[in-house]
């Protein structure tokens, strides 16, 4: 494709070099991180009551567990197990088939999509007549998490400039610790499994209701990459319109090589991408597994079941300043490294500390922290590394392999009851390899590779 030089009258930039001109605005973008981020907020809500639909505690005899309503015999007490990786497999399902949507249609009808599912599917579950229909929801419920909590972050990572990513990833962890925050009263309050599940599908509701009322206003945008990227000059042109004194030519690279883009021919003409794959990849199921193994287990730990869920939810806030700094400090990849090689090391420790004590509190807590630091910093680091045609896919693809890490993780329930220390070893093991594919990440430039074109 030929080049038509630019003039002083059309100025010619990227997406990436109009958003870092929109500093002096910064506030709108600003407002759309927080929108897009309350999606991880519903997120947690819907992964975390899996902590607490079937718990065994004395803290409040009177609560009538999943189990003691749906599943009669012991011997089908596998089941449990079941609802939890059920959701897991639904993650992968939702990676493999929504996902990648997002990459074709846009990212606003997928998280429009996928919010409404969640929220639908939630609230059907608090009227599930028995176990098997329980496990299906969960799996479908499973499918919307996936597509909800990645087409939020890709809007919000894509309408910022590379130096509010970091901000981005601070106000979208702090929103994951409001799901935590909201779901304990839930927890603590509600008699039954089913008051659980319907209350916690109020705030899903709330959440899509407030982005259909902003999408149909307009006022949360699509992505401007995704516009460009697909051609749609006229949508990106008003994009723009907002800001700009003036008409401005927005290009990519990605956009002129002499037709669309393809996911598939992007794979096929890029092989080093899998690779990229393989490591992100890797990194997050080590993450994923030792994450949700530890919130799972939170309420196995010796005290209040109530007390552990809290300490292990709120060091995620401490967790989320620190990945802020951290990002903007270091290069992406020594902040995962050093983060899982950390997690891995206090786990080591705490096989050797007394179980219940405020040494083995502090240890579990570290090593919560450290594990938090990873499982948002992966988010960024995988939106870096790969570029905007198929950001989403690879990201799908990436969570595929991570949520193997969440289908394994409720097994560690059932080791903690055989050996307290089996699943503290395998913490550490995990931890330890997650360190390893951390440091074979590439050394990322914090921009999209991209230069200017005039058509």
């Amino acid at each position: 494709m030929s080049e038509t030089p630019t003039t002083d009258k059309t100025p010619c930039l990227t997406p990436e070099e109009f958003l870092t001109k929109l500093s002096q605005k910064s506030w709108y973008l600003h407002i759309i991180l927080v929108i897009c981020s309350f999606s991880w907020t519903v997120n947690c809500l819907t992964v975390m009551v899996s902590t607490f639909y079937d718990r065994k505690d004395d803290n409040s005899s009177s609560f009538k567990s999943l189990s003691e309503e749906l599943i009669a015999k012991d011997a089908f007490s596998w089941l449990q197990e079941m609802t939890t990786s059920a959701f897991m497999v639904g993650n992968i399902l939702g990676g493999l088939t929504i996902a990648p949507l997002s990459d074709k249609v846009g990212r606003r009808p997928i998280l429009l999509l996928c919010s409404a599912g969640q929220a639908l599917s939630l609230l059907i579950l608090t009227f599930a007549p028995n176990i098997y229909s329980f496990i299906g929801l969960r799996a479908l419920q499973g499918m919307f998490y996936t597509g909800n909590g990645q087409a939020a972050w890709i809007l919000a990572f894509e309408s910022c400039p590379a130096s509010l990513r970091a901000s981005a990833a601070f106000i979208f962890g702090m929103s994951w610790v409001a799901g935590y925050i909201v779901l304990l009263p839930i927890a603590i309050w509600a008699p039954t499994w089913r008051h659980i599940m319907f209350f916690s599908s109020l705030p899903c509701i709330l959440f899509f209701v407030a982005v259909l009322i902003f999408f149909s206003f307009r006022f949360v945008p699509e992505s401007l990459q995704f516009l460009v990227l697909k051609g749609r000059n006229e949508q990106s042109e008003k994009w723009t319109r907002k800001f700009a004194d003036g008409p401005m030519l927005i290009t990519m690279e990605e956009a002129d090589k002499g037709g669309k883009v393809t996911t598939k021919n992007y794979f096929q003409e890029n092989k080093k991408i899998f690779l990229y794959i393989i490591l992100v990849g890797g990194l997050w199921i080590c993450d994923s597994f030792d994450y949700f193994g530890l919130a799972f287990i939170s309420t196995d730990l010796a005290g209040n079941v109530f007390v552990n869920y809290m300490i292990l939810g709120l060091i995620e806030a401490p967790a989320y300043m620190v990945t802020h700094r951290l990002l903007n400090m270091l290069p992406r990849r020594h902040v995962m490294s050093l983060s899982m090689g950390v997690a891995g090391v206090t786990f080591v420790i705490l096989a050797f500390l007394e179980a219940g004590g405020i040494a083995s509190t502090i240890f579990w807590t570290l090593g919560k922290l450290a594990i938090s630091i990873v499982y948002l910093g992966v988010y960024v680091v995988g939106s870096e590394v790969f570029p905007t045609s198929v950001r989403n896919s690879a990201l799908g693809i990436c969570s595929v392999i991570s949520r193997l890490g969440g289908v394994l993780a409720p097994a560690v329930k059932s080791l903690n009851q055989k050996n307290p220390l089996y699943p503290i070893a395998l913490f550490a093991a995990v931890a330890f390899a997650g360190a390893l594919f951390a440091c074979l990440l590439p050394v990322q430039k914090d921009t999209e590779q991209s230069r200017k074109i005039v058509d």
